[in-house]
């Protein structure tokens, strides 16, 4: 265990962790001279990784300053000799009185191949000043990942924060030295080194490794490694693992992605020596995402950027030379200090004597081929660049890639963001057998960020349910303050008697008491108002007053109200309404509640409001109309009618009921029109001009549901006809053989005495006349005109 107390600072601040990152392909042995440059460093944690290292550098390190809590070492031959890829971890030593004490992770895999081991979780515990109880700050766990004979491969360590000043969360790092024979190789040792970083079951391994590589151990669906929760990767069985895995990953180290030699075989040295020359070089790099070579690692995980792992890396371009492949002695110290006047923005360009070291650091071959070590052969032809295959054997090989991890619907509680990239381009080449190394250093500053949302960030008279119930967090500024998390989701909530709204959108969704809300990646609040629109700011949404309109007694107790027609109240389903916000009127089928400032528009579809049809929405939660006085809407029934006959006339008309004219709705009811139409409790007499005849009832009403009897034409008849199909004498009558024969007349009555029946037969009727013989008949057809109100069909035996 390593025990530390001082007197200065914290861990780290309250929202971010500040990490410095180290990686170095070098055998060199003695490490004083780097160990003192890191030791300079201001950062929380510190991760250094060697690749074909000898020495681990924790051996110079300055342990007065800095705790190791993880060390791991994967030993092998890589690049021919015995090497190992080394990470250490450490944690700057407090300085606010606090006592630390560490339990480090440590794990070794010595020359063995195709070898898995995983190190013991090492805590790390604090002790406050002038307090008795400890707490876990940290854990780490390291893992040896060996993904060849040869001993490419690499170590990782995932460093977990419990739920303290920080949310909850976990970051693995890995130093990696991979493959630089083929890009297969490349892909398939580091799948093999983040599965295991993603969980320790060999089972889960087993089965993300299948849906990650095809049968021939190509990269075939790279989202089912860190995005199999996505729609893009539906069907993923890698989904779900029983470790949640990182909420972040990084990987440095020497990543053997050299420039791609099209178009390059022979470029002038010139372009290392200036700014706009390297980023020429830039469009050959395959780990800069916009480039026509980006590899895999960097591209998108969707189908439309590639199917890639989603990595961000590093683009040192503009920051210094090449890290690889670096020959020259002194040549290589010289050009960098030389650098620093020079081929900058803003700066003259550099000269002949910049070329020289530069030609001289990194040196061209002569004649064609493969020229591994890059020296210069007999030949007389132009010198070229040394190329591997389809790359040039030059490029920024040691270099920092990270994501996040999101978990399910939550996106990561961390962010990554790189502030530093610093080449160490003093450092000798290859030619210096004692300090050089054809790798140059390179070390970064990664801040992690933790964006976290006050709990008192929020609109006067809201509140959040659950936040309040988070732990204190104490900022820099003393303020003692409640917090959520990023990506936690909570609820926005008001008093009974107003309502949340957006109030630059025009309203498109329900009025709610409470809404949805989440603490976004920048730190701010954000509400979601419905499922089909974005989430919005929460400086956007407003409190308002809110007016109900189906609760008139409540909301508007200066309303008149009371008189209503049963089964039809104010609000029940034949309401129609509409809520006009900033302008923009919209209809539902239901009444729509509203706030402040806002209007209500009331229609019945099936009948007509009386009262006011337009109200807003006042201060104080009571609907008042835009002009006169208030009088609660009410709807009643509205019956067409359709006489559709010149004929028809209304004899007797009610056009509504009459009670409702003794209550305040006379003024509603006197603007009612009685063209084509009767309202409920109204009624309407009819009949025919001309001495026609009525057909269908003579009385219409109009009730809750609609008109009785359920008809709206009203017809009259002016004329008929009367066909004769058959005529039989009934046996029961006497003197049957007396009959002479039988007459049909057609009168218009009535008639009160014999005598006025004996005048009408006399004025020659409607008749025919049928033989009692001729018991089955021809159709006989009568027509009868003008007197079919009263018409009368007479009988006679003769």
């Amino acid at each position: 265990e390593s025990v530390a107390q001082s007197t200065e600072g914290s861990l780290w601040d309250a929202d971010r962790v500040n990490m410095k990152l180290w990686t170095w392909n070098s055998g060199k042995e003695d490490l004083w001279t780097e160990a003192a440059k890191l030791d300079e460093s201001g950062a929380d944690i510190l991760v250094t990784c060697q690749t074909e290292g000898r020495v681990p550098i924790n051996d110079f390190m300055n342990s007065q300053r800095w705790i190791r809590i993880a060390h791991a070492e994967h030993w092998g031959v890589a690049g021919g000799g015995r090497n190992a890829q080394i990470l250490t971890a450490y944690l700057r030593r407090p300085t606010d009185g606090s006592q630390i004490i560490a339990e480090p992770s440590v794990a070794h895999v010595r020359m063995t191949s195709w070898t898995k081991e995983s190190g013991p979780v090492g805590e790390v515990r604090q002790t406050a000043k002038h307090s008795e109880t400890e707490e876990v700050v940290l854990t780490a766990r390291v893992q040896v990942h060996a993904t060849d004979m040869k001993g490419k491969g690499g170590v990782s360590v995932a460093l977990m924060w419990p739920a303290r000043e920080l949310p909850e969360h976990r970051v693995d790092v890995l130093c990696a030295h991979l493959d630089s024979e083929s890009n297969e190789a490349r892909h398939a040792g580091l799948v093999d080194m983040m599965i295991d970083m993603k969980t320790l079951s060999s089972k889960e391994r087993n089965d993300i490794k299948k849906e990650v590589l095809d049968a021939t151990g190509k990269l075939y669906r790279a989202c089912a490694l860190w995005d199999a929760k996505h729609e893009y990767c539906a069907g993923s069985a890698a989904a779900v693992t029983t470790d949640p895995g990182p909420d972040a990953v990084i990987i440095l180290g020497d990543l053997n992605f050299r420039l791609a030699s099209e178009g390059l075989l022979s470029f002038d040295e010139k372009l290392l020596l200036s700014q706009s020359g390297r980023l020429y070089l830039r469009n050959n790099d395959r780990l800069w995402a916009p480039g026509k070579y980006a590899d895999r690692l960097v591209r998108g995980p969707a189908l439309s950027n590639g199917f890639g792992f989603g990595f961000e890396c590093n683009s040192p371009f503009e920051d210094y030379l090449p890290t690889y492949k670096r020959i020259g002695n002194q040549s290589c110290t010289v050009l960098a200090e030389a650098l620093k006047s020079c081929g900058r923005w803003g700066q003259p360009r550099c000269g002949n004597t910049e070329l020289l070291l530069a030609k001289d650091c990194y040196r061209k071959k002569k004649g064609s081929g493969d020229d591994k070590d890059g020296s210069s052969p007999d030949g007389t032809e132009t010198p070229t660049w040394a190329t591997k295959k389809d790359d040039l054997q030059l490029g920024w090989l040691d270099r920092v890639c990270f994501r996040t991890v999101s978990r399910g619907d939550s996106p990561s509680p961390v962010q990554i963001k790189l502030e530093e990239d610093e080449g160490w381009e003093s450092w000798p080449g290859k030619k210096d057998k004692v300090g050089g190394s054809d790798h140059m250093p390179v070390a970064f500053k990664l801040a992690l960020t933790y964006a976290r949302c006050s709990c008192n960030d929020v609109p006067l008279n809201t509140r959040l349910l659950k936040c309040n119930t988070e732990r204190l967090n104490k900022r820099s500024n003393g303020r003692s303050d409640h917090w959520m998390t990023q990506g936690t989701h909570d609820i926005l909530t008001t008093s009974l008697d107003h309502r949340i709204v957006d109030r630059k959108r025009p309203r498109t969704y329900e009025l709610s008491q409470q809404v949805p809300t989440m603490c976004g990646i920048d730190g701010k609040l954000r509400v979601k108002f419905a499922p089909h629109l974005p989430s919005v700011p929460v400086s956007r949404v407003e409190v308002r007053r809110y007016c109900d309109p189906t609760d008139p007694v409540n909301t508007c107790p200066d309303c008149l109200f009371g008189i209503h027609v049963p089964g039809l109240p104010f609000g029940g389903n034949s309401i129609r309404a509409g809520v006009d916000i900033d302008g923009v009127l919209r209809e539902g089928t239901d009444v729509q509640p509203a706030v402040e400032g806002e209007r209500l528009t009331v229609a019945c579809p099936n009948g007509v409001v009386l009262g006011n049809d337009n109200l807003q929405c006042g201060p104080d939660g009571k609907f008042v109309r835009t002009h006169g006085e208030i009088l609660t809407p009410m709807c009643i029934r509205k019956c067409p009618l359709d006489p559709s006959d010149d004929n028809v006339k209304i004899s007797e008309l009610q056009l509504v009921a009459r009670h409702l004219f003794d209550g305040p709705y006379q003024e509603s009811l006197s603007r009612l029109s009685a063209s084509g139409a009767i309202y409920q409790g109204g009624y309407a007499k009819f009949e025919c001009r001309h001495g026609c005849g009525l057909v269908g009832s003579p009385t219409l009403s109009c009730g809750e549901a609609g008109m009785t009897p359920p008809q709206t034409k009203v017809t009259c008849a002016c004329a008929a006809t009367v066909v004769v199909n058959h005529v039989s004498l009934s046996k029961e009558l006497s003197h049957a053989h007396d009959v002479a024969y039988i007459k049909l007349q057609i009168l218009n009555g009535p008639f009160t005495s014999q005598d006025e029946l004996q005048d009408a037969r006399a004025n020659k009727p409607i008749q025919v006349k049928f033989k009692p013989k001729e018991v089955e008949v021809s159709p006989v057809t009568l027509a009868v005109k003008d007197m079919l109100r009263n018409a009368e069909v007479h009988v006679t035996v003769c």
